[in-house]
Protein backbone atom coordinates (compact mmCIF):
# COMPACT_ATOMS: atom_id res chain seq x y z
CA UNK A 1 0.00 0.00 0.00
CA UNK A 2 2.65 2.19 0.66
CA UNK A 3 4.46 1.88 -2.64
CA UNK A 4 1.53 2.15 -4.59
CA UNK A 5 0.62 5.55 -2.89
CA UNK A 6 4.38 6.74 -3.39
CA UNK A 7 3.78 6.00 -6.97
CA UNK A 8 0.57 6.49 -7.76
CA UNK A 9 -1.07 9.29 -5.06
CA UNK A 10 -3.82 10.01 -6.65
CA UNK A 11 -5.11 5.94 -6.99
CA UNK A 12 -7.94 4.65 -4.38
CA UNK A 13 -7.21 1.17 -2.15
CA UNK A 14 -9.60 -1.22 -1.88
CA UNK A 15 -7.87 -4.22 0.50
CA UNK A 16 -8.96 -6.65 2.34
CA UNK A 17 -7.87 -6.96 5.68
CA UNK A 18 -8.52 -3.35 6.71
CA UNK A 19 -6.12 -1.90 3.68
CA UNK A 20 -6.83 1.03 1.96
CA UNK A 21 -9.24 3.84 1.45
CA UNK A 22 -13.47 3.53 1.90
CA UNK A 23 -13.94 3.26 -1.59
CA UNK A 24 -17.48 4.41 -3.06
CA UNK A 25 -16.92 5.07 -6.76
CA UNK A 26 -14.38 3.11 -9.18
CA UNK A 27 -14.16 6.10 -11.08
CA UNK A 28 -10.47 6.68 -11.62
CA UNK A 29 -8.26 3.74 -10.80
CA UNK A 30 -8.85 1.89 -7.82
CA UNK A 31 -6.32 -1.39 -7.00
CA UNK A 32 -8.23 -3.46 -5.09
CA UNK A 33 -5.91 -5.98 -2.95
CA UNK A 34 -6.06 -9.29 -1.08
CA UNK A 35 -3.03 -9.61 0.43
CA UNK A 36 -3.60 -13.43 1.47
CA UNK A 37 -6.56 -15.03 -0.48
CA UNK A 38 -7.75 -17.97 1.39
CA UNK A 39 -6.34 -17.33 4.76
CA UNK A 40 -7.78 -19.96 6.56
CA UNK A 41 -5.60 -22.54 4.57
CA UNK A 42 -2.96 -20.39 5.06
CA UNK A 43 -3.09 -20.43 8.78
CA UNK A 44 -4.15 -24.15 9.39
CA UNK A 45 -2.05 -25.92 5.92
CA UNK A 46 0.30 -23.43 5.11
CA UNK A 47 -0.76 -23.93 1.40
CA UNK A 48 -3.42 -23.42 -0.90
CA UNK A 49 -3.33 -19.41 -0.82
CA UNK A 50 -2.37 -16.63 -2.91
CA UNK A 51 -2.19 -13.03 -3.08
CA UNK A 52 -3.84 -11.45 -5.30
CA UNK A 53 -4.22 -7.48 -6.60
CA UNK A 54 -6.86 -6.30 -9.48
CA UNK A 55 -6.76 -2.43 -10.96
CA UNK A 56 -9.59 -1.13 -12.10
CA UNK A 57 -9.44 2.17 -14.27
CA UNK A 58 -13.12 3.36 -14.77
CA UNK A 59 -15.15 0.56 -13.40
CA UNK A 60 -13.65 -1.40 -15.95
CA UNK A 61 -10.82 -4.30 -15.28
CA UNK A 62 -7.61 -3.50 -16.38
CA UNK A 63 -5.00 -5.70 -15.17
CA UNK A 64 -4.60 -8.55 -12.86
CA UNK A 65 -2.03 -10.40 -10.73
CA UNK A 66 -2.29 -13.70 -9.04
CA UNK A 67 0.52 -14.98 -7.33
CA UNK A 68 0.01 -18.78 -6.24
CA UNK A 69 3.24 -18.66 -3.46
CA UNK A 70 3.88 -21.87 -2.38
CA UNK A 71 4.14 -23.23 -6.54
CA UNK A 72 6.17 -19.93 -7.61
CA UNK A 73 3.35 -19.12 -10.26
CA UNK A 74 2.46 -15.86 -10.89
CA UNK A 75 -0.44 -15.17 -13.12
CA UNK A 76 -0.59 -11.21 -14.98
CA UNK A 77 -2.22 -9.65 -17.44
CA UNK A 78 -5.23 -7.42 -18.67
CA UNK A 79 -7.45 -7.05 -22.18
CA UNK A 80 -4.39 -4.73 -23.24
CA UNK A 81 -1.51 -7.08 -22.74
CA UNK A 82 -2.46 -10.43 -22.71
CA UNK A 83 -2.07 -13.24 -20.01
CA UNK A 84 1.22 -14.57 -18.94
CA UNK A 85 1.91 -17.29 -16.34
CA UNK A 86 5.42 -16.59 -15.55
CA UNK A 87 6.42 -14.88 -18.36
CA UNK A 88 4.76 -17.22 -21.38
CA UNK A 89 1.36 -16.73 -22.61
CA UNK A 90 -1.62 -17.90 -21.46
CA UNK A 91 -3.97 -19.56 -24.45
CA UNK A 92 -7.56 -19.36 -23.74
CA UNK A 93 -9.21 -22.64 -22.03
CA UNK A 94 -11.32 -24.71 -24.07
CA UNK A 95 -15.05 -23.93 -24.02
CA UNK A 96 -16.42 -27.32 -22.41
CA UNK A 97 -19.93 -27.79 -21.17
CA UNK A 98 -20.32 -28.67 -17.37
CA UNK A 99 -20.67 -32.38 -17.73
CA UNK A 100 -17.15 -32.25 -19.32
CA UNK A 101 -15.15 -30.94 -16.51
CA UNK A 102 -14.87 -30.10 -12.93
CA UNK A 103 -16.19 -27.04 -11.17
CA UNK A 104 -14.84 -25.47 -8.28
CA UNK A 105 -17.58 -24.34 -5.44
CA UNK A 106 -17.94 -22.39 -2.04
CA UNK A 107 -17.87 -25.23 0.07
CA UNK A 108 -21.18 -23.65 2.25
CA UNK A 109 -22.98 -22.81 -1.19
CA UNK A 110 -22.92 -26.55 -2.15
CA UNK A 111 -23.73 -28.14 1.01
CA UNK A 112 -26.75 -25.99 1.75
CA UNK A 113 -27.39 -25.77 -1.98
CA UNK A 114 -27.52 -22.10 -2.27
CA UNK A 115 -28.32 -20.95 -6.13
CA UNK A 116 -28.41 -24.56 -6.61
CA UNK A 117 -24.56 -25.07 -6.44
CA UNK A 118 -25.04 -28.54 -5.32
CA UNK A 119 -27.64 -29.30 -8.10
CA UNK A 120 -24.49 -27.61 -10.95
CA UNK A 121 -21.82 -29.80 -8.96
CA UNK A 122 -23.62 -33.30 -9.64
CA UNK A 123 -24.03 -32.03 -12.65
CA UNK A 124 -20.07 -31.95 -13.77
CA UNK A 125 -17.47 -34.49 -13.53
CA UNK A 126 -16.47 -33.54 -10.09
CA UNK A 127 -16.54 -30.77 -7.67
CA UNK A 128 -13.13 -28.72 -6.49
CA UNK A 129 -13.35 -27.09 -3.31
CA UNK A 130 -10.53 -24.96 -2.67
CA UNK A 131 -11.40 -22.28 -0.18
CA UNK A 132 -9.38 -19.68 -2.42
CA UNK A 133 -10.91 -17.97 -4.60
CA UNK A 134 -7.80 -17.25 -6.49
CA UNK A 135 -6.40 -20.52 -7.02
CA UNK A 136 -10.09 -21.61 -8.23
CA UNK A 137 -9.67 -18.85 -10.61
CA UNK A 138 -5.93 -20.02 -12.06
CA UNK A 139 -7.93 -23.40 -12.36
CA UNK A 140 -9.99 -22.37 -15.14
CA UNK A 141 -7.69 -19.81 -16.16
CA UNK A 142 -5.45 -23.01 -17.34
CA UNK A 143 -8.85 -24.78 -18.13
CA UNK A 144 -8.84 -27.07 -15.64
CA UNK A 145 -12.04 -26.40 -14.33
CA UNK A 146 -15.02 -25.36 -16.58
CA UNK A 147 -16.11 -22.80 -13.82
CA UNK A 148 -16.15 -21.48 -10.49
CA UNK A 149 -19.17 -20.75 -8.49
CA UNK A 150 -19.16 -18.37 -5.13
CA UNK A 151 -20.18 -15.41 -3.26
CA UNK A 152 -17.34 -13.23 -3.42
CA UNK A 153 -16.37 -9.61 -2.25
CA UNK A 154 -14.11 -7.91 -4.74
CA UNK A 155 -10.70 -8.25 -3.38
CA UNK A 156 -11.88 -12.24 -4.14
CA UNK A 157 -12.62 -11.73 -7.91
CA UNK A 158 -11.52 -8.26 -9.22
CA UNK A 159 -7.98 -9.89 -10.27
CA UNK A 160 -9.84 -13.32 -11.66
CA UNK A 161 -12.25 -10.64 -13.72
CA UNK A 162 -9.11 -9.10 -15.37
CA UNK A 163 -7.26 -11.85 -16.24
CA UNK A 164 -10.56 -14.33 -17.45
CA UNK A 165 -12.36 -11.73 -19.46
CA UNK A 166 -9.08 -11.53 -22.36
CA UNK A 167 -9.33 -14.70 -21.98
CA UNK A 168 -13.11 -15.02 -23.24
CA UNK A 169 -14.57 -16.06 -19.88
CA UNK A 170 -17.58 -15.00 -18.73
CA UNK A 171 -17.53 -13.34 -15.34
CA UNK A 172 -20.87 -12.39 -13.67
CA UNK A 173 -22.97 -11.72 -10.52
CA UNK A 174 -24.06 -15.48 -9.20
CA UNK A 175 -27.92 -14.42 -10.62
CA UNK A 176 -26.17 -13.78 -14.27
CA UNK A 177 -26.02 -9.86 -14.09
CA UNK A 178 -22.97 -7.80 -14.80
CA UNK A 179 -20.90 -7.80 -11.90
CA UNK A 180 -20.17 -4.97 -8.86
CA UNK A 181 -16.03 -4.09 -8.91
CA UNK A 182 -17.05 -2.50 -4.97
CA UNK A 183 -19.85 -4.92 -4.30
Amino acid sequence: VGKIRQHYPDDQILGEEGLGDQVTSAKGRVWIIAPIDGTLNFVKQQENFCIMIGIVEDEKPLLGFIYDVMKDEFVYGGSQTGVFINGEKLPAPKDLSLEEGLVGLNGVMFAKNILKAQEIGLKAVGVRILGCAGLDFLSVLRGNQVAYLSNLAPWDFAAGVALGEPLGLKCSKLNGEPFDLLG
